[in-house]
C-alpha cells in the first residue's frame, strides 16, 4: 500500500511539473507553483509583500534577477492600469533595493499558445509561461547576491 501511495505521487509530481514546464493541461498553475519548480535553481519567492500601504503581489529573486510579478486574471485582456501599476511598483523596489526590477504580469487564463508580448512597458506572460519566462532572463546575479538580496528584501517588506 505504501509503495501504491508514493508511486501515486511521483505520478503526480512528474505530471504537475509537466504542466508547469509547458504550460499546457487543465490544471491552473500558480504562481506558487512555478517557483516552487524553479526552486533547485535558485529562485526564490517573496509572496504578498508590503511597501508601506502598498501590497504587492510577488516579487521572485533569482539569477536572472529581481521580477515584481503582478497576477491578474482574464486571459489574453490586458488593461493598461495594470502595466502602471507594476512599472510604480517595480520602481519603488528598485529604489529600496538598488537593482534592477523587472515587471511582470501574470495572466491566468490566457491561450495555451501564448507565449506572451509586451504591453505598456511591461512583460505579459501566462502564468503557466512565467518559468520559461524567467529562466530566459539568463544570469544577473550571483546566488550570494541573490540570498543576500532575499534576507534583506524578507526583513525590509516583512514578508
Amino acid at each position: 500500500m505504501c509503495d501504491e501511495r508514493s508511486a501515486d505521487a511521483r505520478t503526480v509530481t512528474v505530471t504537475r511539473r509537466l504542466v508547469v514546464i509547458t504550460g499546457l493541461g487543465g490544471v491552473e498553475v500558480s504562481v506558487e507553483d512555478v517557483v516552487d519548480e524553479l526552486r533547485p535553481y535558485g529562485w526564490h519567492l517573496l509572496r504578498r509583500p508590503r511597501i508601506g500601504a502598498a501590497r504587492l503581489d510577488h516579487l521572485v529573486l533569482g539569477r536572472g534577477g529581481v521580477f515584481l510579478v503582478g497576477v491578474r486574471r482574464g486571459g489574453g485582456t490586458l488593461r493598461p492600469e495594470w502595466a502602471d501599476e507594476a512599472r510604480a511598483l517595480a520602481t519603488m523596489v528598485a529604489r529600496l533595493t538598488r537593482h534592477r526590477v523587472t515587471p511582470l504580469i501574470a495572466l491566468h487564463g490566457a491561450g495555451h499558445g501564448d507565449r506572451g508580448r509586451r504591453f505598456h512597458g511591461v512583460e505579459a506572460v501566462p502564468v503557466g509561461e512565467l518559468g520559461r519566462h524567467l529562466e530566459a532572463a539568463g544570469d544577473v546575479l550571483e546566488p550570494s547576491e541573490v540570498a543576500a538580496l532575499r534576507e534583506a528584501l524578507r526583513i525590509a517588506l516583512a514578508a
